[in-house]
């Protein structure tokens, strides 16, 4: 009677352990937004904003597409990439955008930043020869 007992228990125990342990492929975790844990998407798509300061740069995506500021573009990214505004008389700005995982139960995947601003600076103005510069080694009078 005792054997028959410890080889029903035997037999359940077995059963139970295939519901725990399968050769099922895996999958999304159900419980990782349970836990907290936020995953980063394999790729992403989307309308991200472009603006700079002086407005009317060109802003050029390393995906691509590209506006004169302010604008936005749709765009799909499977990894973090470059926005580089130009404009002329002012320095090149290049921004990078990264894609940001969810956070379980409150928002979905987005690119940060969004909207994507850049403060341009302008570049220096190049003297034209004989502009009035003085010659230091020019006694004075």
């Amino acid at each position: 009677m005792r054997a028959l007992q410890v080889l029903g228990w035997t037999i359940c125990a077995s059963l139970l352990t295939g519901c725990f342990f399968t050769d099922a492929p895996p999958g999304p975790d159900p419980l990782r937004s349970l836990r907290g844990e936020r995953t980063v998407p394999k790729s992403l798509s989307g309308i991200i904003d472009l603006n700079s300061d002086p407005p009317g740069a060109q802003a050029t995506t390393s995906l691509g597409g590209g506006c004169q500021t302010p604008c936005s573009l749709e765009v799909t990214a499977e990894a973090p990439f470059t926005v580089t505004f130009t404009h002329q008389n002012y320095a090149p700005s290049k921004m990078s955008v990264e894609l940001q995982p969810a956070e379980p139960g409150v928002s979905n995947p987005k690119f940060a930043p969004n909207p994507v601003v850049a403060q341009l600076t302008p570049v220096a103005a190049q003297s034209k020869p004989g502009s009035g510069a003085r010659n230091k080694s020019a006694p004075k009078q």
